[in-house]
């Protein structure tokens, strides 16, 4: 039986005595309105019955309760926004690293002392697919890891809609070839059980931005907004998509209010707004200010922006020596595909266009078919009229229609 409501949430509050920086008070107050949140669905599945379901039996044993608030109250936010320093302005990877390790060890926690509890098992296996192709992608160990664990969470409860969004979220990589229809379906899953699961709209959005579905990008970026407003993934999506749209005032905008969520992919596309913007020395500005915090350059993003830099400039040598090291920096990347095509825009600046259909098919192929965003971007128009471009389009609209009408 569940005693006070308010002892449980003050005890599951207090596991993270340990993790909220003092003075940070808007961490506290997540964590505190999560575990509120998650006691009144426990007390309403609880007077409808519903308890034996999810758990096997109508018993409900106090620690087992506080391991489920913990877990799900960090299940609201990735590991890129567990408390501690800001990321954008210090850190960088290192503290993604370290606030991954610290989500993973939680949610680890959790499963061990409640091994039936679905939603411990579902974060859990978002956590190691983060570890597994963005932490450590050498580690071969966290990607079967992270199948286990959402397969576990799915056995334990087929109607979990979280589960569905780890399983849409872990498919949906390099190493599956970016399988778009998969996670979209999974994510589609996820909100017909849930229409109102914020982190389903996200991921949602995610992939539709990638396969330039711009229009429905837009509305499930807005709507992962409205059911979650501390969602700074969500609202990245929608400086995304808005820079995706060509409206690169309003995406720096948003990029503004969201760069906590991945700190150098949102200095990568800031600094790739304003430079479409025709403010290239604020773009040069803010690559080279991120660079310095954060020189490791995850995915040679940001060296990938400086080799368009330099070939805006007409200087092509120092472009081909950023792309080269940006293809050095980047293998294995799991979002390579962004700088595969800063790397296409940037020779197709210098008129290489051999080059340049290289690596926009590498782009498209591995993950990233926007036509809306090939079809209109100014830094590809030196190789439209070349006919391997031209086919290159066809294919890419074709596609795009197809998504459009099973997606």
């Amino acid at each position: 039986m569940i005693g006070s409501p308010l002892f449980d949430v003050i005890h599951s509050v207090s596991l993270y005595r340990f993790f909220i920086p003092i003075g940070d008070c808007e961490f506290f107050c997540k964590i505190l309105y999560a575990n509120i949140i998650f006691i009144c669905k426990v007390m309403v599945l609880k007077e409808n019955g519903a308890m034996k379901n999810r758990k096997g039996t109508t018993r409900f044993n106090r620690r087992e309760f506080v391991a489920g608030a913990a877990v799900v109250a960090l299940s609201r936010w990735s590991s890129a926004e567990l408390p501690g320093k800001d990321k954008a302005s210090s850190g960088g990877r290192d503290v993604y690293i370290a606030d991954n390790q610290a989500a993973v060890e939680l949610r680890e926690q959790a499963v061990a002392r409640d091994p039936k509890f679905a939603p411990a098992y579902a974060a859990l296996g978002r956590e190691y697919r983060t570890k597994a192709f963005i932490v450590d992608p050498k580690g071969k160990q966290w990607e079967e890891k992270a199948f286990a664990a959402v397969e576990n969470a799915l056995s334990l409860d087929s109607e979990l809609a979280e589960g569905y969004v780890a399983r849409g979220y872990l498919l949906w990589s390099l190493a599956n070839h970016y399988p778009h229809e998969k996670a979209v379906q999974d994510f589609q899953r996820a909100l017909a059980l849930n229409p109102s699961l914020a982190e389903a709209h996200h991921q949602l959005a995610s992939v539709y931005n990638h396969i330039g579905l711009l229009d429905k990008a837009t509305g499930e970026a807005q709507k992962a907004v409205a059911f979650d407003p501390r969602n700074t993934g969500a609202r990245f999506r929608v400086g995304i998509n808005l820079l995706y749209q060509g409206k690169y005032e309003e995406s720096l905008a948003a990029f503004r209010d969201s760069q906590r969520f991945f700190p150098s992919l949102s200095a990568f596309q800031s600094s790739f707004a304003l430079y479409q913007l025709g403010r290239k020395d604020e773009a040069a500005v803010r690559v080279n200010e991120f660079l310095k915090k954060d020189p490791q350059d995850t995915g040679g993003l940001l060296t990938s922006m400086q080799a368009l830099l330099a070939a805006a400039a007409g200087d092509q040598r120092r472009a081909e020596e950023r792309i080269r090291s940006a293809i050095k920096i980047g293998e294995g990347y799991e979002h390579f595909h962004h700088t595969a095509y800063i790397i296409a825009s940037t020779y197709a600046l210098m008129n290489k266009t051999e080059p340049a259909m290289k690596y926009l098919r590498m782009a498209a192929e591995d993950g990233f078919p926007c036509y809306p965003l090939f079809d209109r971007d100014s830094n590809l128009n030196n190789i439209r009229k070349d006919p391997r471009f031209v086919q290159f389009m066809a294919d890419q609209k074709k596609q795009w229609q197809y998504y459009m009408t099973v997606l």
